[in-house]
């Protein structure tokens, strides 16, 4: 209710060392951005330093270091984390006297921590390996499993994995029908199935009592056949196919319609003997059809500083003129700037 009248956001970055421990809980924020979408979460924030030059803070470099960015409404809420993220660049400003801060999700520093050639992943489920993947880097990760990735085996390989864990654990859960990244408000990786439209957790509208102040809506031609390969990544050999097609006949996009097949491709590189089963397979083809339709029509919302949603939301939104749809979040921008519309 606050966000859709005349509200004060606020926002603070508290600061920790490598071990999670707080050095600093209130440095004050001069502005900044939040980003999250399905390539994890990414934070700039500019706090203020002193005017007079002297020795770097080495507490603000990169060596480890997190900073968590909280918010609050002004007389109307307490303080609740936007994000917490691991400091992946910083930089001192002159004549401004700011040190501008860049931070990413934890996935960035998995992604860092190579897999030697071979790496045995172990067995079980798709949700097992992830979470192996994950805690090769972070031992005391908290990893919320949860859909399908946790009931389907993991197909193991006798030649082991190797390269980027972050890359791979993604693959792995799309292959599994499931997403997973960090949610960098309560630092856990969560492993969940792709999500869909659901129960609304917000409304945006336009008009009095709304927040909703310029929309775009775009609108695109859709596909009506997915196609997915999985490669050998030693020889580039196929090692599965998977197929989707929209052949509903009330389809926006059925052949008979727009007279044209229009495919959607993706390729996955595996080692060999990790490729899905055919049902496995044309279950992920579905998805990608399902995924690159969503598309056929975005809408992109300006409005009032709504510092809690996240992808894979769903909100309900009332354009003008009335009309009300559901729509399933892809992505956030947070300005941390009071007054400044997200």
């Amino acid at each position: 209710d606050a966000a859709n009248g005349t509200h004060r956001p606020r926002y603070r970055a508290r600061l920790y060392d490598h071990t999670g421990t707080m050095v600093d809980g209130a440095l004050p924020v001069v502005d900044g951005n939040v980003t999250e979408d399905a390539d994890g979460t990414r934070l700039s924030v500019n706090i203020p330093t002193q005017a007079t030059p002297q020795l770097l803070d080495a507490r603000l470099l990169p060596a480890g270091g997190s900073v968590e960015v909280q918010w609050q409404f002004d007389g109307v809420t307490g303080w609740a984390t936007l994000s917490h993220c691991t400091i992946v660049s910083s930089a001192i400003a002159r004549p401004e006297s700011d040190w501008v801060l860049a931070c990413a999700d934890r996935g960035r520093r998995i992604a860092l921590n190579d897999l030697d050639p071979g790496h045995d992943p172990g067995t079980g489920t798709y949700a097992d390996i992830i979470t192996g993947l994950i805690r090769r880097t972070f031992p005391d990760a908290v990893v919320e499993a949860s859909g399908q990735a946790t009931v389907l085996p993991y197909p193991a390989t006798a030649d082991g994995v190797s390269g980027d864990p972050w890359a791979l654990a993604r693959t792995l859960a799309a292959t599994a029908g499931a997403a997973v990244r960090e949610d960098t408000a309560r630092r856990v990786f969560v492993i969940a199935d792709i999500p869909d439209i659901g129960t609304p957790v917000d409304h945006l509208a336009v008009g009095d009592g709304g927040c909703l102040t310029r929309y775009t809506i775009q609108h695109e031609l859709g596909y009506n056949r997915a196609v997915v390969r999985w490669m050998d990544e030693d020889g580039g050999s196929l090692l599965r196919q998977g197929f989707a097609v929209d052949d509903r006949p009330d389809s926006p996009v059925a052949l008979s319609r727009i007279g044209t097949r229009v495919t959607t491709r993706a390729s996955v590189d595996i080692a060999a003997g990790q490729q899905p089963g055919r049902v496995e397979a044309d279950a992920a083809a579905a998805r990608l059809l399902r995924e690159g339709n969503a598309r056929m029509r975005v809408a992109n919302l300006v409005h009032a500083q709504r510092p809690w949603l996240q992808p894979g939301d769903t909100i309900t939104a009332t354009y003008l003129g009335g009309p009300t749809e559901p729509l399933l979040v892809r992505e956030v921008q947070v300005p941390l700037t009071t007054g400044e519309e997200q």
